[in-house]
This record gives structure tokens, sequence and C-alpha cells, in this order.
């Protein structure tokens, strides 16, 4: 529900003074775990949303998102209070001095934490949303950029992410109940003979267990789970490379399927900026063995080291203090990931949203 709510007080401080002041915070007042939302300023207490509303919270981030001078926030909904049913949602909360708060409606949904960076000289929030759910439905993903502007989320972009085309493909749309049993067929390793693909369905999320069975008696059987498994033209060691979901791509590396771009023991291709032999945290480890975030990191270090050299030595202090904030959000959000599937997609999103960033950093 979209719903807008306005409070209106009158504080005569100046706007520096009452920037300064902002507080916001949730609190649980009920057995219910409904929470209210306030802000504190200058000594008084301000309700924004009270649990007569029914909603749990929680103060994603607070910064002055529209440069008014005011201290506003990001806030997240969490759908059903909790558990795993639902992606959550994100709205700003706007501050106008003089005690008055906006609250706007939700911008949108999302299963991650969304990317919070400047976007031509704005702070902006990043929002990546996608149809995964309790369905069978195929999958769809939107990235959207939102600015804060008059108490409103403006939307500024929005891109979709688009399917890789498959040869033959198996999406759990076909399945009718959890025991069934789909499967295609197809020569991958090119011996003449037909090699199956089989999958079940995990009717909880609506995705395919998927197992392959080469015609030669190799077996290779996953637990990653998709709502497509395909084929794709290209290959490695002599075996078809298979797609899940949209794009996220499984090569052969000589005993079994992985997601990296690196199927054998041979150094990425394109090295990243730091050096891998100290690399210690699952970001930097993942990075060096997936030659696509490799590039994609090495990109956003030039993109870095242009944006310093075009900047005045002000602007240059202000960018380094912005990319060790967005570089904190982004290790302790990708780090927080559940798998290293989930995690390169992560690290993907935040390097190609801050390489765009850097670039149009003036």
């Amino acid at each position: 529900m979209k719903t807008r709510w306005l409070a209106f007080s009158v504080l005569m401080v100046s706007p520096g003074a009452f920037a300064q002041q902002i507080e916001y915070f949730v609190e649980k007042t009920d057995d219910l775990g409904y929470t209210a939302l306030r802000a504190r300023a200058n000594g008084k207490t301000y309700t924004l949303i009270d649990t007569s509303k029914k909603m749990c919270l929680d103060v994603a981030d607070q910064r002055d998102w529209d440069g008014n001078g005011l201290k506003d926030a990001l806030v997240e909904r969490i759908t059903a209070c909790g558990g795993n049913c639902c992606p959550n949602t994100y709205f700003f909360v706007s501050a106008f001095g003089n005690g008055r708060f906006e609250v706007s409606t939700d911008l949108a949904d999302s299963w991650t934490e969304p990317v919070i960076e400047k976007w031509k000289n704005a702070w902006s929030v990043v929002i990546v949303s996608n149809n995964e759910g309790v369905n069978t439905e195929r999958p769809q993903e939107v990235t959207r950029r939102f600015l804060l502007r008059d108490g409103k989320g403006v939307k500024v972009s929005e891109s979709a992410r688009t399917n890789m085309g498959a040869v033959v493909e198996m999406r759990s749309e076909i399945f009718v109940k959890p025991d069934e049993e789909h499967s295609i067929a197809y020569d991958l390793d090119g011996d003449g003979r037909k090699d199956v693909i089989t999958g079940t369905l995990w009717e909880r999320w609506g995705r395919i267990f998927w197992t392959v069975r080469f015609a030669n008696g190799k077996e290779f059987k996953t637990n990653d789970a998709c709502k497509r498994i395909g084929v794709l033209k290209t290959m490695a060691n002599g075996v078809h490379d298979l797609v899940c979901d949209q794009d996220t791509v499984y090569r052969w590396t000589g005993s079994e399927y992985t997601t990296s771009d690196v199927v054998s023991a041979a150094p990425a291709p394109v090295k990243p900026s730091f050096d891998c032999s100290r690399a210690s945290t699952s970001i930097e480890l993942l990075i060096c063995r997936d030659g696509r975030l490799a590039r994609l990191e090495l990109q956003m270090a030039g993109a870095y080291k242009n944006a310093l050299s075009r900047l005045s030595p002000d602007l240059q202090a202000t960018l380094k203090r912005d990319h060790a904030a967005w570089f904190r959000n982004y290790s302790r959000t990708c780090a927080a990931s559940a798998n290293d599937q989930d995690r390169a997609a992560c690290i993907s999103r935040y390097l190609t949203a801050h390489t765009t960033e850097l670039n149009n950093r003036r």
C-alpha cells in the first residue's frame, strides 16, 4: 500500500542547526512487533509513522539526500515483519526545517540491500527488483535509480536485465506438480550422443534442481536451482555452456560445471587492480578467480583514478571520502551474500554502478 503521511510542527531554528540535530530512529512500542518511525530534532521528538499503520520499519540510511542542508532518511519497510516470503520496500523521509517532515510513496522492492552512491553530484539509491518468490514465472530483474526531490522519490533511470538465448531450455513454468521430473536432451560434449539434463521442482521458490547425465556415464549434480536451465552455443573444454535464469553462465572445467569465468587452473586473462597473491576476503578471492569480475574491478579502479585526476584538490578530498564510504557499504553487503553466485551478482552490480558514477563525476 502506497500512502503518504505528513507531520507538521513549528520549530523556530535555522536550517543549518536543524540539520545537525536531526536523527531518525524506529521504536517498537507493542508486543506485535510493529514499529514507529520517529525523528529527534533539537530536543524534540516527532512521530512520522505510528504503530497504527502496522508496519515493521528500519532506517537504512540517513544523510542530506536532496541537498537542502537538512538530513533526510531512506527507510526500509520489512514485508510481513520478517521471514523470507517477500522482498522489502524502500521509501524516503524528507526534512524541510522547522519541524516539517514528509514521507514519500514506496520507491521499489528488493531482496537485497540497495546501493547508495553519488550520481551527477547528487546522492542516489539504486534498487534492484525481481520477481523471485513462490511462483514459476519467468525471471525478470529491473534496476532503478532514485533521487529525492521536493519530498518525492524521483526515478532517473531504469534498465531491465536481458535473457541470453539458449539452443534448448527447460523452464519451471512447465512443472505442474512438485514430484514431476522433466528433461532436455542435447549432445553437450560433441561425441555424437545425446546427453540429458533432468530437473525437479523446488516448490517453495518455483525453481528447478538440475542434474546433467552424460551419455558416457558421467554425472554432474548441483544444489543450485534455476527458473530456467538451458544450453548455450558457446563451449568450454569441449562441453557446451549452460545458462541459469536470465544470464548466469555455467562452464565446464573438465570435471564439473561452475559459474566462474575461469574454467582451468590458468590465471584470469584480466587481473584486478590489487595483488591476488594477497587476497584474503571472500570478495577479493572471488574476483581473482572470475575474469569477468576482475575486468569490472579493474574498470572501476581506472575510473576512480581518472576522476581524481580531473578534480580540484577540494573535490578530490570529497571523492576520496565518498569512495571510502561506498567501499565499506560494498564490502559489507557483498560479503554477507549467501553463496558465490549471489556474491558475484552483488559485486557486479556494485562495481558497474560505481564505475558509471565515477565516470560522471565532475
